[in-house]
């Protein structure tokens, strides 16, 4: 793409001009040398150097002349303006709960339960101790559990740039995640820890002792299927696998039991190993032993540590060698045993409403991880799927969660974030507009904006040609001609911006087409996987972009804030809590606030005080009952729910037999060195002539599609169960009031 790049096409300038008084030529030369000092810190925003200095006097006689000497040079640079963002001015989303009014009711009621308070506490009665306590509670808008959502992609997909960009904590990712440990542990982002004090702090769960025993036995068969089970007939991509995964289990056994003489070296590991091939229980015993006694030593209590830091780098000074292999084996480390780390950080707006639960692959080597994977993923509220833009189609772990998730999860809980937006659109920026008119898109707009750029870049071109006569011709310039490269000069500056104004404008339109011809092709390509009435949700960003901002880091055309699609995104996420934190509003003023109110009011309005304290106690019925009763009732709830569970699952068993067993007869046509891939890996293999192939969905497939059609009839049965258990609960608060008001 055609590019006006800082100093390309600038020609160099020579003119000395005559001072006024020989007192101004030191004031220059300070002058200029502030200017080499200023262009020496590499600051984008560097001024076009002038080639009139701006203390040569304009009100002498205009006939007098100048002469034009070789030996100084300036230079007309372009001017780069970076774009600016604070994400702390974005705009809440349009959602009731974030009205400034609906903030307003909340204090309004807040400072009414403290009212009561300081009534109670004033007249200081023992009777009233209970009121006490829960009008103290009133006083604080009661906490939302918050949404947890899961972040899945490859390698390289953006998932650390996409958490620093989302939460507005610049290095936040990258500072947690610098090893190679990290991308096969659950990591958690979220809000504060209860108590904790500092900006930043982190929290370990290690694998308990059944864990530890899984992932070790994971482990040892990594190590020898490489090592003693390779088959002649394994291709290339099947045998690299497989080494990967070996170098990596060579790596834990050495990262966790170095102090052992076994596992001193490579050496002493490799014999070792290979002599208890035969003993695979003895030496798994063995190790989940001295596993269990190094945590044990090592951990504070339930299998958790907890850290503490004012600044992300002290953090990481603190965590890192508990989170990552220093490759040395000096000494031993624990981090191949950890379950899940979980980040607490303060002041920002994503993780005070919702939780970013990053997660490692559904395609890693080692099946515990990808298990732990699934686990984390039941226990999240919505999902996100990260792929680069480039492959995101064709991408594997789209396609498969997509076919896992899709069809079961409601409306808005499953999306796709498509990164690196801005990536190869320069570099291809002919065969995109090629391709765009092969799919009728309007391209009009960029013709407009090149042949815009065009003019800007003749009108550049000559004027610097006209300033380079003057240079040439090594004539004695004029007060005019000098007027007229001064202003030559203000206008090449001038055109020079708007030239970089539309070359980020004809970029943001090759972005955002692309964009949406993506988002089109995904949608149609991932529909048969989602409900029929339900349109695959995606968002288009660029991190890097998105970085950029408030600094210098990208040479050529920016990314507005907007364009990046990182506002937006934050927004949506925003908005996932809006019906959780309205639905917690309710409760608060109807149930909670007026409940108190009016137990306080039916108190008050009886004059003796042994009535009181028999309204006190009649009063407390309900809270002693009404727990029991919501108890046996949701247990009655869940009896039914898994009744029909049962119920709509065994009639289709027979024919989800039959269906699993004409799938597994078309495996075992297949070669035999791919069936026992996927036996090895327990049915998930992977390669590039099957990437999209995972032969536990295939065989589940007919249960997943019967689950999938009684969705809706499960819903009603839900609801209807709920409506009963909201009328039994409003019909005994109705029993309670009456007798209540018989007292």
């Amino acid at each position: 793409m055609a590019s006006l790049a800082p100093g390309a096409h600038d020609q160099p300038v020579k003119l000395v001009l005559k001072r006024k008084r020989e007192a101004d030529d030191t004031d220059s030369k300070d002058d200029d040398q502030q200017d080499d000092d200023h262009q020496d810190e590499g600051d984008a925003t560097n001024e076009p150097k002038s080639v009139v200095p701006d203390d040569y006097d304009l009100s002498d006689d205009g006939d007098e002349e100048t002469e034009v000497r070789d030996d100084e040079e300036n230079t007309i640079e372009e001017v780069s303006d970076i774009p600016t963002h604070d994400d702390s001015a974005e705009p809440f989303p349009k959602c009731a709960i974030y009205d400034d009014d609906v903030k307003a009711i909340k204090e309004r009621i807040a400072a009414i339960s403290q009212q009561v308070l300081d009534k109670l506490e004033e007249h200081g009665c023992l009777s009233l101790k209970s009121y006490t306590s829960k009008a103290q509670k009133l006083c604080n808008f009661p906490e939302t559990p918050k949404m947890r959502i899961a972040i899945l992609g490859c390698a390289g997909a953006g998932k650390s740039s996409l958490l620093n960009a989302i939460t507005g904590k610049a290095d936040l990712a990258k500072s947690l995640s610098g090893g190679q440990s990290c991308t096969c542990v659950p990591t958690e982002y979220q809000d504060t820890f209860p108590g904790q004090t500092l900006d930043f702090a982190a929290s370990f769960s290690y694998l308990k002792p059944e864990g530890v025993k899984r992932q070790l036995r994971e482990t040892i068969k990594d190590y020898n299927t490489f090592a003693f089970e390779v088959e002649y007939d394994w291709d290339e991509e099947t045998r690299m696998s497989a080494k990967r995964a070996h170098a990596n289990a060579l790596r834990v056994l050495r990262t966790l039991f170095s102090d052992n003489p076994r596992f001193a070296s490579k050496n002493a590991t490799v014999g070792y190993m290979k002599t208890m091939y035969t003993q695979q229980d003895s030496l798994l015993d063995e190790l989940a032993t001295s596993c269990e006694r190094k945590l044990k030593h090592t951990v504070i209590r339930d299998y958790t540590t907890y850290h503490e830091a004012k600044t992300l780098a002290k953090l990481r000074n603190r965590i890192d060698p508990l989170m990552n292999s220093t490759g040395t084996f000096d000494e031993p480390s624990l981090w191949p045993l950890l379950r899940h780390v979980t980040i607490g950080v303060r002041n920002s707006r994503v993780l005070d409403k919702v939780t970013l639960v990053d997660l490692p692959g559904i395609s890693d080597t080692n099946q515990s991880r990808v298990e732990l994977t699934y686990e984390f993923i039941r226990s999240c509220n919505y999902i996100w799927i990260v792929a680069p833009i480039g492959r995101v189609v064709d991408d594997a772990t789209v396609f498969q969660l997509l076919s896992r998730y899709g069809k079961v999860s409601s409306k808005g809980m499953l999306c796709v974030i498509c990164t690196h937006s801005d990536d190869g659109i320069i570099a291809q920026e002919n065969k995109l507009v090629n391709m765009f008119k092969q799919e009728d898109q309007d391209v009009e707009p960029f013709v407009v904006l090149s042949d815009r750029m065009k003019a800007k870049k003749s009108e550049i071109t000559a004027l610097k040609a006209q300033i380079a006569k003057v240079q040439k011709k090594k004539m004695r310039a004029t007060k005019q001609q000098m007027l007229d490269v001064r202003e030559e000069e203000q206008r090449i500056k001038d055109l020079t911006r708007e030239f970089a104004q539309l070359e980020s404008e004809r970029f943001a339109f090759l972005v955002q087409t692309r964009n949406a011809m993506v988002t089109e092709q995904l949608q149609d390509a991932m529909q048969s996987h989602l409900p029929v009435d339900h349109v695959l949700e995606v968002h288009c960003i660029s991190n890097s972009h998105y970085a950029a901002l408030n600094r210098n880091g990208i040479r050529g055309p920016r990314l507005t804030a907007e364009t990046t699609g990182i506002p937006r995104l934050r927004a949506n996420t925003i908005a996932l809590m809006a019906p959780q934190l309205l639905t917690t509003l309710e409760k608060y003023i109807t149930f909670e606030v007026k409940s108190m109110l009016g137990d306080l009011d039916v108190l008050l309005s009886t004059a003796s005080t042994d009535r009181r304290v028999e309204v006190l106690a009649l009063a407390d019925q309900p809270r002693v009952k009404l727990r029991a009763m919501v108890d046996a009732r949701i247990s009655s709830h869940a009896r039914n729910i898994e009744t029909m569970a049962e119920g709509t699952l065994q009639p289709a068993m027979p024919e989800a037999s039959r269906a699993a067993l004409e799938q597994l007869a078309k495996k075992e046509r297949k070669h035999p060195s791919t069936v026992m891939a996927f036996i090895r890996k327990d049915g998930n293999h992977q390669t590039k002539l099957c990437p999209k192939e995972s032969w536990n969905e295939n065989f589940m497939k007919p249960l997943r599609d019967v689950v999938v059609s009684s969705l809706d009839s499960l819903r009603v049965t839900r609801a209807q169960l709920t409506e009963a258990l909201e009328s039994g609960v409003v019909g005994s608060l109705k029993m309670f009031k009456k007798n209540l008001e018989g007292i």
